[in-house]
């Protein structure tokens, strides 16, 4: 096989050197770069009545691989979205609590990533 420059052939195909992102990693950089872009949308929001949160956490909950959490968590969302609908508040406030409720979902999906994948760690010391 003749090598192309910067490529090296090897017995089972040609070796780039570009190093390889694997999917776990390209997978969390994509929800952990939601966060971050949550955390901006939260930052810009066009009023407490700005409907682009809520449609913003379920692209987010989309992407949890297990389709039992997924819809169990989307399920939730929206009934609770649905009982904040039905409380005979001020418009202003229903919409507080649809961001807090929000919220809350993207520390569930959170929760998630550290049970499935482990993003926290915890160092033990072992007794002396």
């Amino acid at each position: 096989m003749e090598a192309l420059e910067g490529i090296i052939p090897t017995e089972s195909g040609l070796k780039t050197g570009i190093p390889p992102k694997s999917a776990p990693e390209a997978y969390l950089f994509n929800v952990l770069n939601g966060f971050s872009m949550f955390d901006q949308l939260i930052l810009n929001l066009n009023g407490v009545t700005d409907f682009r949160v809520y449609f913003f956490v379920r692209n987010v909950i989309m992407k949890i691989p297990e389709d039992e959490i997924r819809m169990n968590l989307l399920k939730a969302l929206d009934i609770e979205i649905k009982r904040i609908d039905a409380l005979e508040i001020p418009n202003e406030e229903r919409s507080q609590l649809k961001i807090l409720t929000a919220q809350n979902a993207m520390g569930q999906v959170m929760s998630y990533l550290d049970e499935y994948i482990g993003i926290a760690k915890t160092v033990v010391i072992a007794d002396i």
